[in-house]
């Protein structure tokens, strides 16, 4: 992708694609207005964007050529973190040094979402709330990447595994992992220190997860810190004062 433009050559660009012949219709010539752009203009444009903010014949980007949304119903409680293509519609509350990561959706049209303090919603998380119920999830979480979780709680020091699902007024205790791919279904109820798999999700161990849960939380917490501050990468002295902060 290419990165910021002045818009004297932004125009260029798109006129030089826009006008080619080879391109069979609108989008395939937005597509090929990214692939080309650098070329036509230069190398030295830093990448900084997807490919769908520069789609002009996209609504959103019409609208918001940053992507991400914020609803004013939203509230954000001195979160650590936001990225800018997150979008939280609805009732939502994020709270104390929570962070949310690239692409999280969060939709509050009922009920309500609140997201516990330090909590990270790492990318691609889908949270819903539920034809009966509100999500609520605790303190110290980890939802991790492309979770889903619908109208369900989740209680504190939770890990939430890759792409793992958990339905409406399913309730999982503190300190427990679901492991990635389970799928948690409606209604189901696990209670403290438990390790959840498979599908449907069981029970398969008795385990307090809480401190590990916990070191997952505070390298994310550190890593939203250096987000905030335009850094995507951990010094080691960052490192090492998460390392030193555990069990503390």
């Amino acid at each position: 992708c290419i990165g910021e433009l002045n818009s004297s050559a932004h125009l260029n660009a798109v006129a030089i694609v826009l006008q080619r012949p080879t391109a069979p219709n609108p989008k395939a010539r937005a597509r090929r207005f990214v692939e080309e752009a650098v070329f036509d203009i230069g190398s030295d444009c830093i990448p900084r964007c997807s490919m769908s903010r520069l789609d002009p014949y996209s609504k959103s980007t019409q609208e918001d050529p940053t992507m991400g949304h914020i609803s004013k119903n939203v509230t954000l409680d001195n979160p650590a973190y936001i990225h800018e293509s997150a979008w939280l519609y609805g009732k939502v509350t994020i709270g104390p040094g929570a962070s949310v990561w690239p692409n999280v959706v969060t939709r509050a049209e009922t009920y309500e979402i609140r997201i516990g303090a330090r909590t990270n919603i790492q990318d691609f998380v889908m949270i819903h709330v539920g034809a009966a119920s509100p999500t609520i999830v605790g303190e110290d979480c980890s939802i991790t990447h492309h979770a889903t979780l619908h109208g369900c709680t989740i209680g504190d020091r939770c890990l939430i595994g890759i792409n793992a699902t958990i339905m409406d007024g399913a309730k999982i205790g503190n300190n427990c992992i679901v492991a990635g791919h389970t799928i948690v279904t409606e209604g189901s109820e696990f209670p403290d220190n438990t390790i959840i798999a498979g599908v449907p999700g069981k029970a398969v161990a008795t385990r307090d997860c809480g401190d590990a849960n916990l070191v997952n939380a505070k390298f994310y917490s550190a890593m939203a810190a250096s987000y905030a501050e335009g850094e995507d990468r951990l010094s080691k002295e960052k490192v090492d004062e998460v390392l030193s902060s555990i069990g503390s």
